[in-house]
């Protein structure tokens, strides 16, 4: 079953370059508009992608490369890179 938060995704994946940093924070930027709100998790030690009704989607791989290719190891890297691109 596809459900309108994975179709989000694959819109933000398709129309950024997750290779490059200015990419993934794009898809950050893409994800927000659609109403999926990305934040830094303490307990976890990673970014988590949820939707407004609380859906986490499957988003793991995707959230992973783009914590990867954005260096973000910690809430303050998820801060810093916040303000960088004004997410």
């Amino acid at each position: 079953m596809v459900v309108v938060d994975d179709l989000a995704l694959v819109e933000c994946v398709e129309k950024s370059n997750l290779r490059t940093e200015k990419g993934a924070a794009e898809i950050l930027r893409c994800l927000k508009t659609h109403e999926i709100f990305v934040y830094w998790s303490d307990k976890w030690g990673k970014l988590i992608a949820r939707s407004k009704s609380g859906r986490r989607g499957g988003w793991k791989s995707i959230m992973k490369e783009i914590m990867e290719i954005l260096k973000i190891d910690s809430k303050e890297d998820w801060e810093r890179i916040k303000r960088k691109y004004d997410l």
